[in-house]
């Protein structure tokens, strides 16, 4: 449903492969806010040149004991050295993604969530182009029915 919901943002190009079943102990509130946040700063920086929207591409997938949710747009990434330092309050990397707006809260928000759940984030740059934020949850074990 999140997904969804972020689909019919007006910025943003999203395909998804969304497993079926998983569950997460967190706030859906929380969860939704994280991949808002996300997809908030791909449709900011993570165009391709030239296009008017951004092309994100949605994970949510069992890995072991945890939930995984990646998201990844096809803009120009960023710098390696600066992953850390996104990961702060009121820090934009406007010089490596190409505009200056926003608070710089988007991803410390996304990581205080993550945190807040026994989660962590992990940043990437995709080797076709783009960034990447990879977010990891502890797995709720399933509900089965004696």
């Amino acid at each position: 449903a999140i997904v969804e919901e972020a689909a019919r943002r007006s910025g943003l190009k999203l395909s998804g492969r969304i497993e079926e079943g998983l569950s997460v102990f967190a706030s859906e509130i929380d969860i939704r806010r994280l991949v808002n946040n996300v997809l908030t700063n791909a449709e900011r920086y993570g165009k391709t040149p030239g296009n008017e929207l951004a092309e994100v591409d949605i994970a949510c997938y069992r890995e072991g004991s945890e939930v995984k949710i990646e998201m990844a747009d096809r803009g120009i990434g960023v710098p390696e050295t600066e992953f850390e330092r996104m990961l702060r309050p009121f820090t934009r990397m406007d010089n490596a993604r190409g505009q200056a707006n926003g608070s710089g809260l988007g991803l410390a928000i996304v990581s205080r969530i993550a945190k807040r759940y026994r989660g962590r984030v992990r940043l990437e740059n995709r080797e076709s182009g783009g960034f990447v934020v990879s977010v990891s949850f502890p797995a709720a074990k399933s509900r089965k029915s004696s």
